[in-house]
C-alpha cells in the first residue's frame, strides 16, 4: 500500500533506543508534532503522522492502538488517506477540516501545506458518515467563477456543493464550529443547525445572510462574527438572546456601523446576563455609536472590553465607556493603565484585577487604538489632543490607586510636551507607581519636567525608567523638587538607560536614602 512506503521522519542517534520510550511519552511526542487545522490556513500534515509510525515497531504498535492519534482529518487529503485515518480513529471524537486556500495570497500559499482544495463526493460521503462523532468542524468551501444568464460572472459554489451536503446532517457531539463563505440558502431548514446540543464555540467568517441566532445551541459560550456585511443591532440582540449562557462575543471587520437604531434599542435594551468578554473591531463606525450601543446593554458580569480601529476624532476617542453601573464597576477594578505610542497609532490599555473564587487573574479590560495613519504634519498635535482628552475619560479612576505604564519608541520632537503630561498627571492623584519604557533610547524629558510639580501624581512613590535617554540636568531637580514639596520618591530605578553620570547618581542616592528602600542602579 502506498501509505506504508514512507521514509522515517527523524534521524535516530545511535545511542538512543526510541523503542524503549514509555507509551505515554510516545503519545505526548506525537501530540506535540501534530498540527491542528485552524482559521490561519494551517492544515494537519498527514505525512508527518504516518512517518511517526515507521520509527520502530514499538512506536507503530502504540500509535496504531491510539485512535486519538488519527482523529485530526483534513478532507483535502487524498481519499485513501482520509479512509486510512477514519478507519484507525475507530470511534474516537474527530476534528474535521475542509478549508479552501484559493483566496490566500501568494506568500501565505507558500507556507501552507495542503494536498487539495477540491472535495469530491467520496470524501464528502465519508464526512457525512462520521459527522455523528465530530467534535470540531472547520469548513470553508471553494468558490468558482461561473457565468450568469445576463452574461455577467459571479462567485458561486461548485455544482457539487459539499457544504450543502455536509451541513444537512445532524452533529450531536459538535463542540466547536467554524464556517466561512457559507450562504444562508445552503443551511436553511436543515437538521444540522437545529440540533447542536453540545456546541460551545461558533465562528462565522464571511457568511452572507447567515444569522447566528439560526443555530440552536443552548450551551454556546463563545460567538465570533467576522467580516460580516450589514451587521445590525437587531441581529446582535437576537444573537445574544438566543444563547442564554454566552460568555464571549466578538464582532470583527463588519462594514456597517451600528448607528441609526439607537432609539428603538433604548426602548428594548439587550440583556446578556452571562457575557464576560466583549470585542468590537469595526471597519467603520464612531465611538459615539459604540458608546450608545454599550449603554443600551445590560452586562452585569462583564469583565473585559476590547475596542480597536474606531474611526473617531481625537478629542473624543476615550469617551467610549458609557456612564453605566456595569462599566463603572469595571473601572473600579483597574490595576494598571498602559499608554503606548508608535509611528502610526496611540494605544490605551487598561488592566483589571479579576477575583475568581479565592484566586486573582489579570486581564485586559480595554484596548483602544487611535490615530491610525494621521498626516505627518499634525501628528504631534494629534497626540497632544488625545492625551488632553484622557483626564476626562479616565476621571472615574482619579480616586483609585493603580500603576501607569508609558511605552514610547517615538523620537524626540513628536513626543507630547510637558504641559500635556502635566494635565494627565494632575488627574492621577492616587497613582503610586509609574513606569516609562522605551527600547530605542528615546529622551523623555517632557515627562520628567511634568513630574516637577507637586500636583503631578502626588501619591507617587515608585518611578522606573527602562531603555531611555536620561537628561541628567532635569532628573535631579525633579527628584529634589518632589522631596522639598513633601511628595518625595521612595524608589527610583534606571534599567538599561543612557545619560547618567556618576555625579548625578550620587546626588540621587543622597536624596533617596536606603532607609526609604531606594534603588538607583547604574
Amino acid at each position: 500500500m502506498a501509505l506504508e512506503k514512507l521514509d522515517p521522519i527523524v534521524e535516530i542517534h545511535p545511542g538512543i533506543n526510541l523503542a524503549s520510550l514509555p507509551s505515554e511519552m510516545v503519545l505526548q511526542i506525537s501530540s506535540e508534532l501534530d498540527v491542528t487545522a485552524g482559521l490561519n490556513g494551517q492544515h494537519p500534515e498527514f505525512v508527518r503522522n504516518l512517518k511517526l509510525t515507521h520509527i520502530c515497531s514499538s512506536w507503530r504498535k502504540i500509535l496504531y492502538s491510539s485512535p486519538l492519534f488519527w482523529s485530526h482529518i483534513d478532507l483535502g487529503w487524498p481519499a485513501e488517506v482520509v479512509d486510512h485515518f477514519l478507519f484507525n480513529s475507530k470511534q474516537c471524537p474527530l476534528t474535521l477540516v475542509s478549508w479552501d486556500h484559493e483566496a490566500l495570497g501568494v506568500l501565505m500559499r507558500r507556507t501552507v501545506r495542503t494536498a487539495s482544495t477540491k472535495i469530491d463526493e467520496s470524501r464528502t460521503r465519508a464526512a457525512i458518515d462520521n459527522l455523528h462523532r465530530v467534535q470540531v468542524l472547520r469548513f470553508k468551501p471553494p468558490f468558482t467563477r461561473t457565468g450568469r444568464r445576463d452574461g455577467q460572472s459571479s462567485n458561486r459554489l461548485d455544482i457539487f456543493n459539499p457544504s450543502r451536503t455536509i451541513l444537512s446532517n445532524p452533529a450531536p457531539m459538535l463542540q466547536e464550529l467554524s464556517l466561512s463563505n457559507i450562504h444562508e440558502e445552503q443551511t436553511n431548514e436543515n437538521p444540522f443547525m437545529g440540533q447542536l446540543p453540545q456546541l460551545r464555540h461558533l465562528t462565522l467568517h464571511r457568511c452572507p445572510g447567515l444569522q447566528p441566532y439560526a443555530f440552536h445551541a443552548p450551551k454556546l459560550l463563545s460567538l465570533k462574527v467576522q467580516s460580516a456585511k450589514g451587521l445590525s443591532l437587531s441581529t446582535i440582540r437576537l444573537a445574544v438572546g438566543a444563547f442564554p449562557v454566552l460568555q464571549s462575543l466578538t464582532l470583527e471587520g463588519y462594514l456597517q456601523p451600528f448607528g441609526g437604531q439607537q432609539a428603538s434599542l433604548m426602548e428594548s435594551p439587550v440583556s446578556a446576563p452571562r457575557l464576560q468578554h466583549l470585542t468590537i473591531h469595526p471597519v467603520g463606525g464612531t465611538d459615539r455609536q459604540i458608546s450608545d450601543w454599550l449603554q443600551a446593554m445590560s452586562l452585569p458580569e462583564i469583565r473585559t472590553v476590547n475596542l480597536s480601529y474606531l474611526s473617531t476624532t481625537n478629542n473624543t476617542c476615550f469617551h467610549v465607556f458609557p456612564k453605566t453601573a456595569d462599566f463603572i464597576r469595571l473601572l473600579a477594578s483597574i490595576i494598571e493603565v498602559q499608554l503606548t505610542f508608535d509611528n502610526s497609532s496611540f494605544h490605551l490599555g487598561l488592566l483589571s484585577n479579576i477575583s475568581r473564587i479565592g484566586t486573582s487573574a489579570v486581564s485586559e479590560l480595554l484596548q483602544y487604538n487611535g490615530l491610525r495613519d494621521p498626516p505627518t504634519a499634525s501628528y504631534h498635535q494629534a497626540l497632544a489632543d488625545s492625551l488632553a482628552s484622557i483626564p476626562v475619560a479616565l476621571s472615574p479612576l482619579a480616586p483609585l490607586a493603580f500603576k501607569i505604564v508609558i511605552a514610547t519608541p517615538l523620537p524626540g520632537p513628536q513626543f507630547p510636551v510637558a504641559d500635556t503630561w502635566g494635565q494627565l498627571f494632575a488627574l492621577l492623584t492616587k497613582v503610586e507607581e509609574l513606569s516609562v519604557k522605551s527600547y530605542l533610547k528615546v529622551a523623555i524629558t517632557p515627562i520628567i519636567l511634568a513630574l516637577n510639580s507637586h500636583t503631578s501624581c502626588p501619591a507617587l512613590r515608585s518611578l522606573e525608567f527602562t531603555g531611555i535617554q536620561v537628561d541628567a540636568k532635569s532628573v535631579l531637580p525633579m527628584v529634589r523638587s518632589r522631596q522639598s514639596a513633601g511628595v518625595g520618591l521612595k524608589k527610583l530605578s534606571f534599567n538599561d538607560c543612557q545619560g547618567l553620570d556618576a555625579r548625578t547618581l550620587a546626588g540621587l542616592a543622597a536624596l533617596i536614602k536606603p532607609t526609604d528602600t531606594a534603588d538607583v542602579p547604574s
